[in-house]
């Protein structure tokens, strides 16, 4: 009877070894938290020549493959892991899904990034860091930056800590940067007139403006020949915006009634946003004494919500950084009213 147990013992033994290593198959472990689901495109940029490709997101599973400096891969989740405290990143490889130590690569591009094109001057009372991904748990590129101007042509919000980031090229460098700290510069790039700047962020919007309707111009401004009207409760797909230093309103450009003109965005409600991240978090409202919930990710939208309270806690379900204000902003439901709501006054609640 004991010998029968010990081969049963054994049996179960080998076979859990062999499903760990076998090509193939994942098996994260309950202290990895999967919290970044941007895909993103990065290289293997390691001090060694190359990074572990291995089973699962942690130092105790095996490794698989051996990867070299410069191979491109596509990572289309990170997970932190509580024992390691390394942050994995999970790609395919030779046809096997497996996971890298996500210091060992500089993410060139995210699919879930906002398309941007200004310049910030750095704040930060000591150093910023310009690092190989958009989070702190990326490796340092660059010695510190001071005082600098920076020109952002990406940003996201790193759906873990909540926190803006902006990719830019410092000392021939590209990588990424905290725009906490960091303010915007009153000018963008994309100029079209002297008081006019485009982002090429794309909205699904529905109108809904006190007056029941709102106006529908040739151009981007009030100073524009009007073409008519659209009423509350059309829907609009917005496929640029652009901010009127003029009449202080920022401008939608859309398709109504088979003419294709502008709309002030202040009269809309906006439902979706393409470069938006899909998430599921919650965060705490924190020092702020009036938060706001809004119709859209901006300041420039109509309220919807004029105070919600310190200590309240708000599931996020989408996060963008609006390209007017570098601002991160989420889309949450508060008291049964869904809006966006600004993320510089959260923190994310902890096991969220």
């Amino acid at each position: 009877m004991r010998k029968k147990t010990a081969s049963v013992r054994i049996l179960i033994i080998l076979f859990a070894l062999l499903m760990t290593a076998w090509p193939g198959r994942t098996y994260v472990s309950h202290a990895a938290e999967i919290y970044y689901n941007h895909v993103m495109s990065v290289v293997v940029a390691s001090d060694d020549g190359g990074c572990s490709f291995r089973m699962g997101p942690g130092m105790t599973y095996g490794e698989t493959y051996r990867i070299s400096s410069g191979t491109e891969l596509t990572v289309t989740a990170l997970s932190r892991n509580e024992k390691d405290g390394l942050v994995w990143g999970q790609c395919i490889y030779n046809g096997i899904s497996g996971w890298i130590e996500i210091r060992t690569a500089a993410v060139s591009d995210i699919q879930g990034a906002s398309i941007a094109c200004y310049d910030v001057q750095v704040t930060a009372e000591d150093y910023l860091y310009l690092r190989q991904g958009p989070g702190a748990e990326f490796p340092v590129l660059e010695t510190p930056i001071r005082g600098q101007n920076l020109r952002i042509d990406r940003t996201v919000v790193n759906n873990y800590d909540g926190r803006p980031w902006g990719r830019t090229t410092y000392n021939g460098a590209q990588g990424w940067v905290s725009l906490n700290w960091t303010y915007r510069n009153s000018s963008m790039i994309y100029q079209q007139t002297k008081d006019v700047y485009m982002t090429d962020n794309q909205y699904y919007a529905v109108v809904g403006s006190e007056n029941g309707e709102t106006c529908f111009m040739e151009g981007p401004g009030l100073a524009a020949q009007r073409i008519g009207q659209v009423p509350n409760g059309v829907s609009l797909y917005v496929d640029r915006t652009m901010d009127n230093s003029e009449d202080g309103l920022v401008w939608g450009e859309v398709q109504y009634d088979n003419r294709l003109g502008w709309i002030p965005m202040n009269h809309t409600k906006v439902t979706g946003v393409e470069s938006a991240g899909d998430v599921q978090y919650s965060v705490s409202v924190s020092n702020a004494a009036d938060l706001r919930l809004r119709t859209g990710p901006g300041t420039e939208y109509a309220e919807l919500v004029s105070y919600i309270p310190n200590g309240t806690k708000l599931s996020i379900t989408q996060t963008m950084i609006n390209s007017f204000d570098g601002r991160p902003w989420g889309y949450t439901v508060y008291n049964g009213v869904e809006g966006w709501v600004s993320l510089n006054w959260t923190y994310r609640a902890p096991g969220t």
